[in-house]
């Protein structure tokens, strides 16, 4: 709810241990756009869970403002979490 109140655009990311298409991600996709499709990734996203079966970090941005844009988004293999991280490269117009 508070995040209604946050001008746009937002970024918003975190280790959600989420399928693409969830009730939880479906609802979060309402107001923003995953990073990962738009920046030319499979719209399920990268398998990075602990056995390679969901997306477990996410960022994503606002639709309401397309002045923030996915140029492309990648994960980094590292040990220094349970999964692989993902990073987005992001244009903003303004």
């Amino acid at each position: 709810e508070w995040v209604k109140e946050l001008p746009d655009p937002i970024v918003l990311a975190g280790d959600l241990n989420s399928k693409a298409g969830s009730p939880w991600i479906a609802r979060i996709e309402s107001r923003f756009l995953d990073t990962w499709s738009e920046g030319g990734g499979d719209p399920k996203g990268p398998l990075t869970g602990l056995n390679g079966t969901w997306h477990a970090d996410w960022i994503m941005r606002s639709r309401a403002d397309d002045s923030l844009r996915a140029i492309r988004a990648w994960t980094i293999p590292t040990g220094l979490s349970e999964n692989h991280p993902i990073l987005a490269e992001m244009d903003c117009a303004k």
